[in-house]
């Protein structure tokens, strides 16, 4: 609603829980399309944490078949990064600015495909930033109280790095 108010585009967002898989053509093309239309300030990108985090070294650690589902899980995931990394090269090439989320232990900048983004890291073109999701308002879904859960977010907006990096649990 701040965005609205401000006069700022706000996007429908597009959802693998909705249907929308950005490793599909079709997926590719509706992204596309309304980005195109839309052309939103910020982009927003969140991506499965489960293939590439904290757990999955763990299980991939134990072998057998925890870690034939961690590698199942990697593998349907891959082809969602190469849009990923597109889109975000994209918005910035448009002086546009994007907000990427993982947990804090994410690997999923390790994968081949998100090369192009570790270099606009190294380039200073994306800020690397740390939050405790407990200062962001993460919280068990039963029990309400709030959960530490680090979390690393990528943004070309100086401004939201430095609002993302002083929200530290104590």
């Amino acid at each position: 609603l701040l965005a609205v108010t401000y006069g700022l585009n706000c996007g429908k967002p597009l959802d693998l829980n909705e249907g929308w898989n950005a490793g599909t053509r079709s997926g590719k093309r509706q992204l596309s399309r309304e980005l195109e239309a839309e052309d939103p300030f910020l982009t927003v990108i969140t991506q499965q944490c489960g293939p590439w985090g904290n757990w999955s070294r763990f299980n991939l650690a134990m072998g057998g078949r925890r870690a034939e589902t961690v590698h199942k899980a990697r593998a349907e995931a891959r082809p969602t990064l190469p849009t990923i990394t597109a889109t975000v090269l994209d918005r910035v090439a448009r002086k546009r600015h994007v907000l990427l989320e993982q947990s804090l232990g994410s690997q999923v900048y390790d994968e081949p495909a998100m090369k192009p983004i570790k270099g606009l890291i190294d380039k200073g073109i994306l800020f690397d930033v740390r939050s405790d999701g407990c200062a962001l308002g993460y919280c068990d879904a039963d029990s309400g109280l709030l959960n530490y859960k680090p979390k690393r977010f990528l943004t070309t907006s100086v401004v939201l790095a430095d609002a993302l990096r002083s929200h530290r649990c104590s």
